[in-house]
C-alpha cells in the first residue's frame, strides 16, 4: 500500500487493524530466514492435554512422556485471570472451553520447547485432544471466532519462536484418562 504522507489525518487504523499489524511485526522477527523444503519430523514421544470449566473456573492439564521422562502440567484460572489479560469473557467459563483445551495445547507446546529445544533440529510435536474444536483450530491456526483467534495468535507465535510445529490429533473422551487425571 502507497502512501504519500503517512500522518494524514484521512487515514485511520482501527485497534484491530494496529494490533494485527504488531502481530504480524513480532512474528516476522521470530522466524528464521531460511526455512527447509523438507517437513519436520515427528516428535517420538507421547503428549496429551486436556481442560474442563465449570462456573467462573476452568483448569488445564496435560502430559508429555519420551525416553522414560514424564513432564506434567496442571493450572486453574479464574475470570479475573484472563480479564487482568484483557479478554473479556462471561462468568460462565464452560462457553470457552475450545479455548481453554487450546490453551492446554499451547503449555504442550511450551513444555516441549524448553524441554527439547527445537533449535537442534526441527520437529513437529503430535498431541492429541477430545475436542474437535480445538484440534481443528490448532492444525488451521485460524478462526474468526473470538475469543479462540486470541489463543490460537499466541499458539502461532510460540510455534515461530520455538521453531517446533503441533499436529493435534482426535483421541475420544473416554480414553483421554491420562490428560483427565
Amino acid at each position: 500500500m502507497r502512501i504519500r504522507d503517512p500522518h494524514s489525518n484521512r487515514r485511520n487504523l482501527s485497534e484491530s487493524s494496529v494490533r494485527i499489524l504488531h502481530l504480524f511485526a513480532s512474528w516476522l522477527q521470530l522466524l528464521s530466514p531460511l526455512r527447509p523444503l523438507t517437513p519436520k519430523r515427528y516428535w517420538k514421544g507421547e503428549c496429551a492435554a486436556d481442560a474442563c470449566a465449570a462456573g467462573d473456573t476452568c483448569q488445564i492439564g496435560g502430559f508429555l512422556r519420551c525416553n522414560n521422562q514424564q513432564f506434567w502440567f496442571s493450572d486453574i484460572f479464574t475470570v479475573s485471570d484472563f480479564t487482568a489479560l484483557g479478554l473479556q469473557l462471561s462468568d460462565e467459563l464452560q462457553r470457552y472451553i475450545t479455548c481453554f483445551e487450546t490453551l492446554a495445547q499451547i503449555a504442550l507446546l511450551f513444555i516441549a520447547s524448553r524441554v527439547f529445544p527445537a533449535h537442534r533440529f526441527p520437529i513437529c510435536l503430535r498431541t492429541l485432544s477430545d475436542n474437535t474444536g480445538a484440534e481443528s483450530g490448532s492444525n488451521k491456526l485460524r478462526s474468526m471466532s473470538y475469543p479462540l483467534w486470541v489463543f490460537l495468535e499466541k499458539l502461532c507465535l510460540l510455534s515461530g519462536s520455538s521453531g517446533m510445529e503441533i499436529d493435534v490429533s482426535h483421541i475420544p473422551g473416554a480414553q483421554n484418562i491420562i490428560a483427565d487425571d
